[in-house]
């Protein structure tokens, strides 16, 4: 029986991405703030409510302490300098990062697993990193972390984040590796539904205005960007993607028309903005994973804010949970 514990659980997707790999799993715990994610995490999740947290500052990790195998949490690494973090002053995402880590060492997590929001590594954001990784030396504990993308782990959006595991047994750490990038063998229009409502799709006077890009890319693993219209002044709302190649990162998707959208005609310029459900089949998930709780506003919001199933899935297997 494996026992899994989240912070930042978000809807639950790394609980989700872990019923994929094995059933054979228990929710020790999960904790999180917002309202809506919780009745999406519950209508996909069995969990007791008393150990569903809302505040991490009230959750004692001394009750869960070597009863732990794995533990995931997102951490917001760039929303403090390293001259906060060295001074101990960090603003309120800040110390929510020292809460997470005083659970981690309060209940001392067979293995840990963060997803911190990085898409390249920067001088700074690597001594942030070592910052990091070495508060967790000082626990005890041995990682090791890699840039990854969900592009190289079998669905078609490029979405690259940083993700370390973390150990309390050295030679578990040593024997741990990162599976390889495969071959990508879906695109972008293998996520879309056969049939969708006529509200998703852009109406003709707007489409009328489409420019083709001139310098689209070309590839199965390479964001195609089709064309652009002319909806707003910020330039990503107007950009359509050609369903051959893969999505780009979703973003929270918090109304203004900003959905992913894609070419479905070129000829006749049909163009759609893509649904909630295709949003979930982006991020690796089934189509046994509800969305009904909430409003579909809110869908496209947790979709841009969640991790990926299949990255996490992927790390699950080279964990040997599998076995």
């Amino acid at each position: 029986m494996i026992n899994i514990a989240t912070i930042f659980s978000g809807i639950g997707i790394a609980e989700t991405a872990l019923s994929y790999v094995t059933t054979d799993f228990n929710i020790a715990f999960a904790c999180e703030s917002d309202k809506y994610e919780r009745l999406t995490y519950l209508e996909n999740n069995k969990i007791d409510e008393s150990v569903f947290f809302k505040n991490i500052y009230t959750l004692d990790g001394n009750k869960f302490k070597d009863k732990i195998d794995i533990f995931y949490s997102k951490l917001p690494l760039k929303d403090f300098t390293l001259s906060e973090l060295r001074a101990n002053k960090l603003g309120t995402k800040g110390r929510l990062i020292l809460e997470l880590l005083r659970v981690v060492k309060e209940s001392k997590p067979k293995v840990l697993i963060l997803e911190l929001s990085i898409t390249a590594l920067t001088n700074e954001r690597e001594k942030k990193i070592k910052l990091l990784i070495n508060g967790l030396n000082n626990m005890g504990r041995y990682s090791k972390y890699r840039l990854l993308n969900a592009k190289d782990y079998g669905i078609p959006q490029s979405k690259t984040r940083l993700y370390i595991v973390s150990f309390l047994d050295e030679k578990r750490c040593e024997a741990f590796s990162f599976a390889e990038p495969y071959m990508l063998e879906l695109n972008l229009g293998d996520m879309l539904e056969d049939r969708v409502a006529d509200k998703y799709f852009i109406e003709d006077f707007v489409t009328a205005n489409f420019k083709k890009s001139e310098c689209m890319y070309k590839g199965y693993d390479k964001i195609n960007l089709a064309g652009k219209l002319s909806l707003h002044k910020f330039d990503g709302i107007n950009r359509v993607y050609s369903t051959e190649g893969v999505a780009p990162t979703m973003s929270r998707m918090e109304g203004g028309d900003t959905q992913l959208k894609v070419l479905l005609d070129e000829r006749n310029r049909v163009i759609r903005r893509i649904t909630p459900r295709e949003c979930l089949n982006l991020l690796g998930l089934n189509k046994k994973f509800k969305i009904d709780s909430v409003c579909e506003s809110r869908a496209y919001k947790h979709a841009g804010r969640s991790p990926n199933a299949n990255v996490l899935e992927m790390i699950y297997r080279q964990l040997g949970v599998d076995r």
